[in-house]
C-alpha cells in the first residue's frame, strides 16, 4: 500500500486494542503498538504473525550474529532468542504523517534489523542482523495500522513492509524457518483484506 493509501485508512484505526491470549501454561498480552515505538526500550517483546501464527527468530537459541531472520514456533520465554526491542531513534515527516522511528533491536544479540547497502531495496530483499546505527542507515522502521489486530512494520528506507515469503491464501507462507524480507505491503486482491502475511502483533508474557 502507498503511504497515501495507508493514510486514507489511519482514520479507522485510531484506536488500539489490547487483546490477550491465554495459553495453557502462560498468558501472552498483545501491545499497544505506537506506544511502544516511542518506549519499549528495555521492553523485550515478540513479533507474533497474524497470518502464520509464528514468531520472527534468530537461528538456534543464544546471541546470534550477522544471521538473516526467520519465523519459527513462538517462544515467549528467554530461552530462545525470539525476544526483541523497539529502540525509539527520532521521528519524521513520512507523507504528511509524522511517524515515530524505530531500530528492531534482539535483546540477545544486540544487533539490529537491517537490510543490504544504506538506501532503498526491492522486494523480496532478505532481512538480516547487523550492529545497531542509530539513524542514516536503512535500520529505522515505523508502523502503520492494519486490520485483525495487527500491524504493518514499514522500512523507511524501503518503504515496504516486513513480510513472510510465501502467500497467506495457500499457506506456502507456513514454512517452518522461513526467511523473512520486505514486499510491497497491501494489495486488494491479497488475503487478509489485502494485507497478506505482512500484520504483526508484539506480544510479551504478562
Amino acid at each position: 500500500m502507498s503511504i497515501r493509501n495507508f493514510r486514507a485508512r489511519m482514520s479507522r484505526w485510531r484506536a488500539v486494542a489490547i487483546l490477550s491470549v491465554l495459553l495453557p501454561t502462560m498468558a501472552i498480552v498483545a501491545l499497544p503498538t505506537q506506544a511502544q515505538a516511542r518506549t519499549a526500550a528495555g521492553t523485550a517483546v515478540n513479533f507474533y504473525n497474524v497470518a502464520t501464527g509464528w514468531c520472527v527468530d534468530l537461528p538456534n537459541y543464544g546471541a546470534t550474529y550477522n544471521s538473516n531472520v526467520y519465523q519459527y514456533p513462538c517462544d515467549y520465554t528467554s530461552a530462545d532468542n525470539q525476544q526483541w526491542e523497539l529502540v525509539p531513534t527520532r521521528s519524521v515527516n513520512v507523507g504528511g504523517t509524522l511517524q515515530d522511528l524505530f531500530l528492531i533491536r534482539n535483546v540477545k544479540s544486540r544487533q539490529c534489523m537491517d537490510l543490504p547497502s544504506t538506501g532503498d531495496n526491492p522486494a523480496t530483499t532478505p532481512v538480516w542482523m547487523h550492529n545497531c546505527i542509530s539513524s542514516g542507515d536503512n535500520q529505522e522502521w515505523f508502523v502503520m495500522p492494519g486490520n485483525s489486530g495487527g500491524w504493518y512494520y514499514v522500512n523507511l528506507a524501503s518503504n515496504k513492509c516486513l513480510d513472510v515469503p510465501g502467500w497467506a491464501h495457500d499457506g506456502t507462507d507456513r514454512g517452518n524457518g522461513s526467511p523473512l524480507t520486505i514486499y510491497p505491503c497491501w494489495h486488494e486482491g491479497w488475503a487478509w483484506d489485502g494485507a497478506d502475511d505482512h500484520l504483526w502483533i508484539l506480544r510479551q508474557l504478562a
